[in-house]
């Protein structure tokens, strides 16, 4: 029985091997951001302006917490609140639909890529995909209600639709390049539409179209280029026209002070060698291939493998080249900003891997020990969690679920091809710990436990108020989420009704000796705010002059 389903859907992954992807991106990553509450501060804050969108019906520059307007163009607000528009309120799996469905996008695209402009079978393009979206860095951000899935899906479209434009011409083409880009300037900035032109331009050197040609694609590229910034150049001009000189500033702050290394405050600051150093992890496991392939004895030359280089792999290579350059030179790097790369790398280490099954089995075959290996221990991690008295009833029923099905695929894998199965060990691998560990890992963590503690103490006309003095542009978002926005900034003063006040023991102190007219008394405590890394409380402030004054 077990074998009839394996031959299933090996045919079904061979046959339609961009739809195979993107139903296992989405057994994946679907159910994981459904139950894992927000525990960093990027989340929240994203999700927090289609909150804002919703509740004051303002698409171009919402307001939360009473006065900040988004750091970012507004695409990925605009996706969050239209998905959640049938729910009639933004959660946690509605904010992080957008990079789920961009990275099933992604997983399409390699597919489709690898199959009609590499040449690859079917079975050779759904495992290229897979690969792709079973890397560390891609599964991660794929589950975080983030810009970058969605900005590197754009991107990875633009760069293959403009490649295709390149050879064949056609007016569908053009018109998806200039729709491709102008989603990706308006999900990051105008970033998104250079990155891909210069990964096309540098092909086109490399691929030697000859001048005329080269010159015509130039001008292709460019009026592509100009097109997707009409509808961006609209947004702007009605951002600038709400927001004036605030919005200016940080337009240009975020989108040339960060590239210039101008910005007004650190961010992400670290050196060249930070980006290599986050590739390497963030290829995760697949990274111990080119490892592993170092001890094989017959080892290909690699002039010769660039001279026999078609012009689809010379694409791939020029997107891994250029955005690592491209995100070198700014002095703010993050591991995130190198997800275009991923899915062209791809292709690449797949072709390594399956070269290293033919060549060398024993060496091929060490990998795939490693990663059963794995998967063992994360099966009986899941058998024991029964055991643990802190799990609540979904998550034992998930983690039982999760160890039966990591421990079949084990079973299975075993009378399968040694690519096929390692690639089915991680998919598996990566879904158990995504249902049965990172949701009651996560909600240890989480902040959402204060938020209902605020909704449940103060009044529903109460004031709440946060004071945050270490970073004056840091917030409580993950709080300020839960609230539906709810939290504003602490005024200089404060109405004689009082309120309730957010903020760090020390802050606390601080601020009552500097005010000796104010009394705060703390009503709950967590021992780590996972928006500022510091501990956190709730206190009842009141302002005792007014209680005097309206006493005389």
């Amino acid at each position: 029985m077990s074998q009839e389903i394996m031959r299933i859907a090996a045919s079904f992954c061979r046959r339609h091997p961009a739809w195979a992807v993107m139903i296992a991106a989405a057994v994946m990553l679907v159910i994981p951001a459904a139950l894992t509450p927000f525990n960093t501060k990027g989340e929240p804050r994203e999700a927090i302006v289609a909150l804002s969108m919703l509740m004051s019906g303002d698409w171009v520059l919402p307001v939360s917490f009473g006065a900040d307007i988004p750091y970012k163009p507004p695409f990925l607000a605009w996706m969050i609140a239209m998905l959640s528009l049938p729910f009639g309120s933004v959660s946690e799996l509605t904010a992080r639909l957008p990079s789920i469905l961009a990275c099933m996008a992604i997983g399409a695209t390699v597919a489709s890529f690898v199959r009609r402009d590499m040449g690859w079978s079917g079975g050779r393009a759904f495992a290229a995909a897979l690969l792709t979206i079973t890397t560390v860095e891609v599964w991660r951000g794929a589950g975080a209600c983030r810009v970058d899935m969605v900005l590197t899906a754009a991107i990875t479209g633009a760069c293959v639709t403009l490649y295709r434009l390149a050879l064949y011409g056609g007016v569908g083409r053009f018109a998806g390049a200039v729709a491709l880009l102008t989603v990706a300037v308006l999900t990051k900035g105008p970033v998104g539409m250079v990155l891909p032109c210069l990964i096309i331009a540098v092909w086109a050197i490399g691929a030697r179209l000859g001048s005329r040609r080269f010159w015509t694609l130039a001008a292709i590229v460019a009026a592509a280029a100009l097109l997707s910034l009409v509808i961006p150049a609209w947004w702007y001009a009605e951002a600038y026209r709400r927001g004036g000189r605030e919005f200016l500033d940080l337009a240009m702050e975020e989108n040339f002070g960060r590239m210039t290394g101008t910005m007004s405050y650190a961010s992400h600051n670290n050196p060249w060698w930070y980006n290599l150093q986050t590739l390497v992890a963030g290829l995760l496991p697949y990274t111990l291939i080119p490892v592993l392939a170092l001890f094989e004895v017959r080892r290909p030359s690699g002039s010769r493998i660039f001279r026999n280089m078609g012009r689809a792999s010379l694409l791939a290579v020029a997107a891994c080249v250029v955005t690592l350059v491209f995100y070198t030179i700014p002095s703010s790097k993050r591991s995130v900003y190198l997800l275009p790369i991923y899915p062209f790398i791809a292709p690449g280490l797949l072709w390594l891997w399956v070269g290293l099954a033919i060549r060398s089995p024993k060496v091929e075959r060490l990998f795939g020990s490693l990663i059963t290996i794995v998967a063992v221990v994360v099966a009986v991690a899941l058998l024991a969690a029964p055991f643990q008295p802190w799990l609540s009833e979904v998550s034992l029923i998930a983690s039982l679920l999760s160890a039966v099905a990591v421990g079949t695929v084990v079973i299975i894998a075993r009378h399968s091809g040694p690519v096929k199965s390692t690639l089915a060990m991680i998919a598996t691998i990566y879904t158990a710990i995504g249902i049965a560990i990172l949701p009651p890992v996560m909600t240890a963590k989480t902040d959402r436990g204060m938020a209902c503690t605020v909704a449940a103490t103060a009044g529903p006309a109460d004031p709440v108020w946060e004071l945050i003095t270490d970073d004056p542009l840091l917030r409580y978002y993950t709080i300020g989420f839960y609230l539906s926005d709810r939290i504003r900034q602490l005024p200089d003063e404060i109405p004689a009704g009082g309120g309730w006040l957010l903020t760090s023991p020390d802050d606390a102190a601080a601020y009552l000796a500097a005010h000796p007219g104010i009394s705060l008394t703390p009503v709950a405590e967590k021992r780590k705010s996972c928006d500022t890394r510091r501990p956190m409380a709730l206190y009842r402030l009141d302002n005792t002059n007014s209680i005097h004054s309206s006493d005389r």
